[in-house]
């Protein structure tokens, strides 16, 4: 894993692998074993940054457009690598902006430094790290997963949009890219 500058955006989905499989994660408690197929392959992360990147920066981003690559090659040695070097390996979704306007995003398997917040984002936890000119770097961070949190940010969405029903909202979008 290379180093890459720093994004503009990116979104943790929280999961720090150990070993050979997913069942021997699940096994060891490294990866709970409420974690889907979505989640270990980059799938709920893929989703979360096209959403993410769609709000930043006014322009579609569609699932098929970023390369997305799952935790499910990090080995037991990469681990030890990674430890070695005072590092966690997360799973994060990054976007930017690049001069020409145009949005590149993707998701892997990333080495974050342990000072770094990202690292300390676990279990159900998400994070999102945004890189603002004015404002720096800030970071978000709560309940990704589960019924509970599901739940909460549904009944909210339908509140919102029930008290605004009538209001006009007009946004516009470019085309993805």
């Amino acid at each position: 894993m290379e180093h890459q500058p720093p994004p503009t955006k990116r979104t943790t989905s929280s999961l720090s692998p150990s070993s050979k499989g997913v069942a021997s994660y699940c096994a060891r408690g490294t990866i709970s074993p409420f974690f889907s197929t979505a989640d270990i392959e980059g799938h709920d992360a893929c989703r979360k940054i096209c959403i993410l990147s769609s709000l930043s920066f006014g322009r579609h981003v569609y699932p098929k457009q970023v390369p997305t690559e799952g935790i499910t090659g990090v080995t037991l040695a990469d681990v030890a690598y990674a430890d070695a070097c005072s590092k966690k390996i997360k799973l994060l979704g990054r976007a930017i902006r690049r001069p020409d306007g145009k949005v590149c995003a993707f998701v892997a398997p990333h080495l974050v430094d342990v000072e770094n917040p990202l690292a300390g984002v676990e279990d159900v936890f998400n994070a999102i790290a945004v890189r603002g000119n004015a404002i720096g770097d800030v970071m978000f961070y709560g309940r990704g997963a589960g019924k509970l949190p599901t739940a909460s940010a549904v009944v909210a969405d339908v509140i919102d949009a029930a008290r605004h029903k009538d209001a006009k909202k007009r946004m516009v979008w470019a085309e993805g890219g």
